[in-house]
């Protein structure tokens, strides 16, 4: 994945850029509902607020989850422990 460029909308994604919540929901392929629940559970980074009434998320932050997700690794609850220092958590693998 670090060789492959990630692209929405055709333009690359860079770590410093904001991603709008739709940019986010396209990028991951999921609704804003799963996208809410995720946030709610710890599964996926809070958005920053840019304004008033106007939130945006890391491109860091997104990057680094599609990058875990592509690497197959399972999501668990309050994986995300800081989306200001983007230390995600992949669930180990069990024993069974």
């Amino acid at each position: 994945m670090t060789t492959q460029q990630m692209l929405i909308d055709g333009r690359p994604i860079h770590g410093d850029d904001l991603l709008t919540k739709q940019e986010v929901l396209r990028f991951l392929s999921i609704s804003s509902t799963t996208l809410y629940s995720g946030i709610a559970n710890g599964i996926y980074p809070k958005p920053v607020k840019v304004g008033l009434r106007r939130s945006a998320w890391r491109g860091c932050d997104i990057i680094k989850l599609k990058q875990i997700i592509f690497s197959g690794k399972a999501l668990e609850k309050n994986c995300w422990v800081d989306a200001q220092t983007s230390d995600l958590k992949p669930a180990e693998p069990s024993a069974a």
